[in-house]
């Protein structure tokens, strides 16, 4: 059975379309690769990126291709301790997004989503994703704690009618090519802790000697540095015994003034 993309498709009409992957046989095991992007790699603990899906017929395909028809893909949180992801935000934004059944945006799987799938059945979306990428989604992550998290996409597993995560139309009009590479599907965000350091100075039993005090930042080095003088050149030196990951030292202040501080840094 084929399926010609040109044909326009009414939503009622969805579910032949998704069903004849059933059947229909994979003309080559990988022929669309999927990315993900972040806008930003890094964030701090509160703050939002954007995670981007992304999907292009693989090169040696794309003179044979006329289009990406459907997708169907699980996207994993691999550490949702440290990020979330809204999925209730999702949006697909050159998908069809038919109503359903012609379009999902999945359910939750613990800190995963499984099963979103869409289609590019629109007459005037004839050659997308093929000579260049298309967004398939854009979903808001957010920091919620210290860390590195990794976000991964899969062949979608939430749709049970749904037999192939890509199907791509060919020019020719014969059979599908069906199949997603997921060799670069993954993406990295580093969370970076708040954590405001409050550095206390106080006396000891010993004349001269001081007490330095503070609360260490988790996931971090600590050094407590010093200068005699600060101004917008000024150079801090290192206290012997750095990282001082303990929260506390002691000091011999034998010059007047010394001005102290602490820096952290990821290890």
């Amino acid at each position: 059975m084929r399926f010609i993309a040109h044909t326009p498709v009414r939503w009622l009409s969805l579910c032949a379309v998704w069903c004849v992957l059933l059947g229909a046989p994979a003309a080559h095991a990988q022929v669309v690769d999927v990315t993900l992007t972040l806008d930003t790699n890094t964030v701090a603990v509160g703050e939002m990126t954007q995670l981007r899906v992304w999907a292009q017929v693989i090169p040696s395909l794309q003179a044979d291709a006329e289009r990406i028809a459907t997708w169907h893909l699980d996207l994993l949180n691999l550490n949702g301790a440290v990020a979330s992801a809204d999925y209730d935000a999702m949006v697909k934004p050159e998908s069809d997004n038919y109503p359903a059944p012609g379009s999902s945006t999945g359910t939750d799987e613990g800190a995963n989503r499984r099963g979103i799938f869409d289609s590019f059945l629109d007459l005037a979306k004839s050659g997308i994703g093929v000579t260049n990428p298309v967004q398939l989604m854009s979903i808001p992550v957010t920091g919620t704690a210290g860390g590195v998290v990794e976000f991964q996409a899969a062949a979608g597993t939430g749709e049970p009618l749904i037999a192939a995560d890509f199907l791509v139309n060919p020019l020719d009009l014969g059979d599908p090519m069906i199949g997603g590479n997921y060799g670069a599907a993954s993406v990295q965000l580093n969370v970076e802790a708040v954590c405001a350091l409050q550095l206390g100075i106080g006396y000891t039993a010993t004349p001269g000697v001081l007490a330095l005090a503070f609360t260490p930042c988790a996931g971090y080095n600590h050094t407590v540095e010093f200068a005699n003088v600060v101004t917008t050149n000024t150079v801090w030196m290192a206290l012997p015994g750095a990282p001082h990951n303990t929260g506390s030292l002691n000091v011999t202040n034998s010059v007047s003034p010394r001005f102290y501080r602490v820096r952290a840094d990821l290890p």
